[in-house]
């Protein structure tokens, strides 16, 4: 039997280190240096996959230190749709400046036009790096005539003026014998982005209800009977949130947020706020795709009115609280790395205040190692809110009410090591 084992495996070795070899000898005559070039595509945002496959006229390759291009495509959120900022970062002239295309795409488009407009730019902002190849001369440009492009319609009469309106409803179902569960819920946004104005209103709300059915034991006398009991756990909570923001100039801005909530999980039964700010960002905004840094101060003005007293006996109130947030954003070439601060206090007692910091960071070590790290951690002094009195034990394990507490935290990392053929042309959907 162990003979048996050995020749098997044996024979697999061969069999793999064979198909390798021809592999490894079919790639290399298929993708000879002076056929064109090796290309690293870096896609934040975008189906890789398709991309790889219509774009047959370079080479991919799995390693952004071995390639001649590295083609970062960032995507973006903007009001009616997606902007997607494509680079191409020559790696073989360092001191050759990086080309850059934009593309905007809208919400009426669907997956698959998107997807096709995105590859045809992204082939077209590559054809001037294949100038010394010799596939080159395979290549052909084709123009019809006949094609309009709506979007270049849409700009110039646009009888919305810019505004664009979103809604939508949601629900869920999950259950078991003893058990049943459900959600239902709904958004909304109204916008209107231009470059001097930014308006925004959104509206979300859900209503969660969890449903446990037991037998409880009844005892009257010498009679013992079992009667099925359902309690029943609520929660839900209702938003609107309001900005307006105008722009002074590439590093400053001005505007104020407003907000409406009601929120059975945290004991408030209406809060009504609005919130003047200043922002100033360290480079210029038209950059934020690549890197970011801002700072903005506000003072937040609430009433808030509670379902149940709490644990500082109020059951209203109107209280002042000034708000730091600092961001820290970049995508480059090396990866990503994001971090944010927020800090904020009540004026009539500065002990009930609140510090945040969260951090991703997604770093490419060399060729064949990445790592990434995200982390939150939370001070929480101000949970003013809280009704007084003990929860339940139910309560609590339903997760229908906020507990108190005095920080809070989570966080993640991983290592991702990669190695073996450099190419990266290929896609295989089967099975």
């Amino acid at each position: 039997m162990f003979k048996k084992f050995i020749y098997l495996a044996s024979f697999i070795l061969f069999s793999a280190a064979t198909l390798g070899q021809a592999q490894d000898t079919a790639s290399l005559v298929n993708n000879n240096d002076s056929e064109t070039i090796t290309v690293f595509l870096d896609c934040r945002g975008c189906d890789d996959n398709f991309i790889r496959t219509e774009t047959r006229f370079v080479n991919f390759v799995r390693d952004q230190g071995l390639a001649d291009l590295h083609l970062l495509v960032i995507r973006q959120n903007t009001s009616n749709g997606s902007q997607y900022l494509i680079d191409y970062i020559d790696q073989r002239r360092a001191d050759k400046p990086k080309k850059e295309i934009i593309l905007d795409t809208y919400n009426f488009q669907t997956d698959e036009e998107i997807r096709n407009e995105l590859a045809t730019v992204i082939k077209l902002g590559l054809i001037s790096y294949l100038t010394d190849s010799k596939i080159l001369s395979q290549l052909s440009v084709a123009f019809d005539p006949q094609v309009t492009t709506d979007n270049n319609s849409l700009e110039g009469d646009d009888p919305w003026n810019n505004w664009v309106f979103e809604f939508g409803v949601d629900g869920n179902i999950n259950g078991q014998e003893n058990e049943l569960r459900y959600n239902v819920g709904g958004d909304g946004e109204i916008q209107r982005i231009t470059d001097d104005w930014k308006i925004r209103l959104n509206f979300w709300g859900n209503y969660n209800r969890r449903a446990l059915t037991e037998d409880e034991e009844v005892v009257n006398g010498t009679d013992t009977t079992f009667v099925e009991t359902t309690r029943y756990f609520d929660r839900s909570n209702r938003n609107l949130f309001g900005l307006v923001a105008k722009s002074i100039n590439d590093h400053w801005s001005v505007g104020f947020y407003s907000r409406y909530r009601s929120d059975t999980f945290q004991n408030i039964d209406t809060q009504i706020g609005i919130t003047p700010a200043i922002e100033f960002s360290l480079f210029p905004y038209r950059e934020f795709t690549r890197r970011e840094v801002t700072a903005r101060v506000g003072v937040v003005t609430s009433y808030y009115s509670y379902t149940e007293t709490t644990v500082l006996q109020e059951d209203e109130e109107l209280l002042f609280r000034p708000e730091l947030d600092l961001r820290a954003d970049f995508t480059q070439p090396w990866g990503s790395f994001r971090a944010g601060i927020e800090a904020g206090a009540f004026l009539h007692d500065l002990s009930l205040n609140r510090f945040e910091f969260d951090t991703r960071f997604d770093l490419r070590i060399s060729k064949y190692l990445s790592v990434f790290l995200n982390g939150q951690y939370s001070i929480i002094a101000d949970q003013i809110s809280l009704p007084a009195g003990e929860l339940s034990t139910e309560e609590v394990l339903a997760g229908v009410r906020q507990q108190a507490t005095s920080y809070s935290f989570r966080g993640s990392f991983g290592v991702s090591v990669q190695f073996g053929s450099i190419y990266n042309n290929i896609v295989n959907p089967r099975l």
